[in-house]
């Protein structure tokens, strides 16, 4: 009979065949607040509900925007509040974009 043994060390696996194969690990990062952004180093790609209208903010100037307004962070509660410049209806989507 064979001894079969399997042991875990660090982020590789040896089985019996002694071969190590790396184990990657994934995750996901939750950017739920616009400073979320900010810290990851992303800019804001903030988009019109109404006319699809694009325009995009550094995600530090829009955060200290919003402070300065006493508004929330979080960017649920902010998206609602977004009113477009083109067509001046309220309602946005905000997604990151990497930086310029």
């Amino acid at each position: 009979m064979r001894n079969r043994k399997d042991a875990h060390e660090g982020n590789r696996h040896v089985d019996d065949c002694s071969l190590f194969v790396p184990v990657r690990l994934m995750g996901r990062i939750k950017l739920d607040t616009i400073t979320d952004l900010a810290r990851r180093g992303y800019d804001a790609k903030i988009t019109c509900a109404g006319c699809g209208h694009v325009s995009h903010w550094n995600a530090i100037e829009l955060a200290d925007e919003l402070s300065r307004r006493r508004k929330p962070l979080r960017i649920e509660a902010v998206e609602p509040m977004m009113r477009c410049r083109a067509c001046g209806k309220r309602g946005a989507v905000i997604q990151p974009v990497e930086q310029f």
